[in-house]
């Protein structure tokens, strides 16, 4: 059979030998960077069966979740072969994917690996092939005899010859001044006469016809691939053969295991044996058969078959029968049998099991996502069950499917039991992780059960603390900032033993909730002190009294050891207020509004702060927040009756939530921090809104701004709503995003349906303008 090798052609940066490729610059589509892709292989030249291996790593560099379509993250060959991974993973942005595989190189010729994605959209799959790439001359290995030689080498080193193929096995390489010169080489052999009496065949031919080689093997020609010896018919003589069995023995894997039986055969007569059977048999039964080639006067040969058995008892009784079948016409028929016994070893046979995956101090990341590093290696327990010592063994672990690495688990005595720990860097993708652990991946050793050599986990992304956490409100006080008016401070702890995820904490004034305040993780002993955003002035005050409660977890959002530790409540009793209002600044949220800037989606959110006192505010921040989306800008000092403007510089990117229209609600606090003293109430400090954005995208023009054919998929820059406000830039243009020509150059957006109806005119002046 034909070998085969690949030899490198050209690859993305010449490295040692023990890679075949490896990138040397990123490569980025779409907000998604390729990178790290290495190709490489067990040998060098890759022979036939031998495996390549490849690996690389897909990154969302942009600012929005990516959704792998059903073709996944592939690796493409020039031979029409593609292995997927991923398909309907998502990628968050700043995350990646790793493609960690294997194949075998089996056919002849050039051979281009390169990496691909596909993307889903709402108009199905959009897949990209990158350009980063990796080329090779697969070239054959010369059968056992032939040559691998220029033909100018051939025809200098043997008188006649032949050529096995067309296919190339190697170059060779020469120099000049001027240039490499790479001359192809092919598989050569020498070719005889046969002498007379002899034919040209091939075996094939030869066992038809009866015949047997002409001496030594004789290389005479080649037909359709096979080679052809010189044969003679045998000559007839009246001399017997006669076929003898000299020793028949086990041959074990391991002490008490076999797996082969093998005899040694004879023919001690002066006649030629043809071929016959030979019988097998253990304790009297008949274990298999096997045929037994011709063999001429005191040739010899051994024959062997398959025999996956442990010894049974004290011994094992081994017997041996050749020409089973009476075919060949011996000189002595009484000699063909043979029996020896074999004792049984006392040795035992192993049995390796996982029976344990786990994490390295897993609860580190109680509440949040899970990663793999230093400190916090996927760990293995390994036990031999069995009643023999185990080898050398391989153990491989695997997350989602993929493998990632391995080790070697060193003998283990039977009963023992090792901790296998592997090293790999990584983040938890998507809301699982599928774990697996295989040991002796190949089944090189012989154990009492099969079954049991892997073990599969799922582990959540975001590591679920054990319900042991208990929060308790260990105090609550009255801050006094000034007269009849008060800050609400408290101190909450984890009395458990493990985390507490973010829970609210709630307050409630006369059993009225009044405000909340979010509590993030919390360790088992830790402590928070916190301070609600909203004060307490007496003018609220209920008569006789109020009762202000602090709740924690007041929505249920954690399941504790006990909850009816929750609650902390201060009494506070009513005393009149003066009604002369207060010399103090009082800042108030009159109104916001968004905009959009011209040519992108991108919202600015600005709003009027008034200072609607009687003194002077000091400088302070301004917090908004809606999903996913928060920021803070800061406020400078206002006199009383003065306003000013803060816009919001961080840009919002509102999200549809249907297919026609995306709502959001939006809150706006000035003075978040308490820290300007203002006249009560302060409860105007507050400005809510909800907001709709209808989107405007379907016009029918390819001009970038919409999703599938428009621009290529959904990872495009979206288009904003037409806002009559907002004035078009000098230049723009519905072929080019950001060109006009002076035809529709009108300064603001007006119709959509009048853009398209002067949609001649601008042609004729594209056309006037040459383009």
């Amino acid at each position: 059979m034909v070998k085969f090798v690949i030899a490198i052609l050209l690859s993305l940066v010449a490295t040692a030998s023990a890679s075949l490729c490896q990138q040397s610059e990123a490569e980025t589509w779409n907000y998604i960077q390729l990178y790290g892709f290495v190709v490489d292989s067990d040998q060098n030249p890759v022979k036939l069966g031998s495996i390549v291996y490849y690996s690389f790593r897909v990154k969302n560099i942009g600012g929005e979740q990516i959704k792998i379509g059903k073709g996944g993250i592939y690796l493409k060959t020039s031979l029409g072969d593609q292995f997927s991974f991923y398909a309907g993973e998502t990628i968050q942005p700043g995350k990646e994917l790793q493609v960690k595989s294997s194949f075998k190189a089996e056919k002849s010729g050039k051979l281009t690996v390169n990496p691909g994605i596909c993307l889903s959209t709402t108009k199905g799959d959009v897949c990209h092939d990158f350009n980063t790439s990796c080329s090779f001359d697969v070239v054959i290995e010369c059968p056992a005899g032939w040559s691998c030689l220029t033909a100018e080498d051939a025809s200098k080193t043997f008188k006649n010859y032949l050529r096995y193929s067309d296919e190339i096995c190697g170059y060779k390489v020469s120099t000049t001044p001027t240039a490499v010169i790479k001359t192809p080489m092919y598989c050569y052999r020498e070719v005889f006469e046969c002498p007379q009496s002899c034919q040209c065949l091939t075996q094939a031919e030869a066992n038809k016809e009866g015949l047997i080689l002409c001496g030594e093997k004789i290389f005479c020609g080649l037909k359709s691939g096979e080679e052809m010896y010189c044969f003679q018919r045998q000559q007839i003589t009246t001399e017997l053969p006669d076929l003898v069995i000299s020793d028949v023995w086990p041959f074990e894997s391991s002490p008490g295991v076999y797996s082969e039986i093998r005899a040694l055969v004879y023919n001690l007569g002066r006649g030629y044996a043809t071929n016959s059977t030979l019988a097998f048999f253990v304790d009297g039964i008949n274990v298999g058969e096997v045929s037994v080639k011709g063999l001429g006067s005191n040739e010899n040969v051994v024959v062997k078959i398959s025999y996956q058995r442990t010894c049974s008892g004290e011994n094992d009784v081994f017997e041996a029968i050749v020409d089973y079948r009476n075919t060949v016409n011996e000189s002595n028929e009484n000699n063909n049998r043979i029996t020896k016994i074999y004792n049984c070893t006392q040795a035992g046979i192993p049995d390796l099991e996982v029976f344990e995956i786990s994490q390295r101090n897993e609860s580190d990341f109680s509440c949040v996502i899970r990663e793999y590093n230093a400190g916090h290696e996927i760990e293995a327990m390994v036990r031999n069950s069995g009643n023999g010592t185990s080898p050398d063994a391989l153990a491989e672990l695997y997350i989602d499917g993929m493998f990632v690495n391995s080790v070697t688990i060193p003998q283990l005595a039977p009963g023992e039991v090792r901790y296998v720990k592997f090293i790999y860097n990584g983040t938890c993708s998507g809301d699982s992780d599928t774990i697996k652990v295989t040991i002796d991946p190949d089944n090189r050793i012989t154990e009492l059960r099969e079954g049991n050599n892997a073990l599969e986990v799922v582990w959540g992304c975001r590591v679920t603390p054990t319900n042991q956490s208990d929060l308790r409100i260990t105090r609550a006080a009255l801050i006094p900032i000034e007269q009849f008016k008060w800050r609400i401070e408290y101190e909450i702890r984890n009395d458990g033993s493990s985390y507490a995820c973010g829970s609210h904490t709630g307050l409630y004034i006369d059993e009225i909730l009044v405000a909340d305040d979010y509590v993030d993780r919390i360790a088992p002993g830790e402590s928070l002190t916190k301070t609600f955003w909203r004060n307490y002035t007496m003018t609220e005050c209920t008569p006789p009294s109020d009762t202000i409660k602090v709740m924690a977890d007041y929505r249920n959002e954690i399941m504790e050891i006990t909850e009816d530790n929750n609650n902390y409540t201060l009494s506070l009793r009513c005393e009149p207020v003066p009604t002369t209002p207060p010399q103090k600044p009082d800042l108030v949220v009159l109104n916001c509004h968004y905009s959009f800037p011209p040519g992108t989606d991108d919202v600015t959110i600005t709003c009027r702060i008034m200072n609607q006192g009687y003194l002077p505010s000091q400088p302070t921040t301004v917090e908004i927040s809606t999903y996913q989306y928060s920021d803070t800008e800061n406020l400078r000092q206002l006199n009383p009756g003065e306003s000013v403007d803060v816009s919001f510089d961080r840009l919002w990117h509102p999200r549809t939530t249907t297919l026609h229209i995306a709502n959001y609600s939006v809150q706006v606090v000035v003075d978040p921090g308490n820290l300007v003293d203002e006249i009560p109430y302060e409860t105007n400090n507050i400005w809510s809104t909800h907001w709709e954005f209808p989107l405007t995208c379907n016009d029918g023009i390819k001009n970038r701004d919409e999703e599938g054919v428009d621009c290529g998929g959904r990872y495009c820059i979206p288009c904003n709503p037409c806002d009559p406000r907002a004035t078009l830039p000098s230049a723009f243009d519905w072929r080019d995003y950001y060109r006009l020509p002076p035809v529709r150059n009108q300064r603001s957006c007006g119709s959509c349906w009048a853009f398209a109806a002067i949609g001649a005119v601008e042609g004729t002046f594209v056309v006037e303008q040459r383009g």
